[in-house]
């Protein structure tokens, strides 16, 4: 299947809810539970072959950056390292894993190619 199943179970897993027992004065957590499911979905693609960022190990400590309700300085440290690592794959001519660059395929035209992966990825 080309589902991110165990993307989606984690999404499953860090969104449960709970009966609510609070005061009227708390906040609704079932507002509070919608919000935060609409953007971990907002950046969670369904599929594997329609995302490149996703399929990146590299991606991986931005992903979970993402996913957090705030961030500390070391969280905007790791953010930085991995776009950086991404900027030099770019530079250095790597091909893209995933969507935009199934890796043992031939990259046609010289550069052509790789530029256009890199662009879809930034795109992404």
């Amino acid at each position: 299947t080309d589902y991110r199943i165990r993307e989606l179970a984690d999404l499953i897993k860090c969104n449960q809810l709970a009966p609510w027992m609070g005061n009227s004065d708390d906040k609704n957590p079932s507002i509070q539970a919608k919000s935060r499911l609409d953007r971990f979905t907002k950046v969670l693609p369904a599929t594997i072959s329609s995302t490149t960022l996703f399929n990146m190990p590299t991606f991986e400590p931005l992903h979970a950056a993402i996913l957090k309700e705030s961030l500390t300085e070391e969280d905007l440290m790791e953010c930085r390292k991995v776009i950086f690592a991404i900027m030099s794959m770019e530079q250095k001519g790597e091909s893209l894993p995933g969507a935009a660059g199934q890796q043992g395929q031939p990259a046609g035209k010289k550069g052509g190619k790789r530029e256009e992966q890199y662009k879809s990825m930034w795109t992404e």
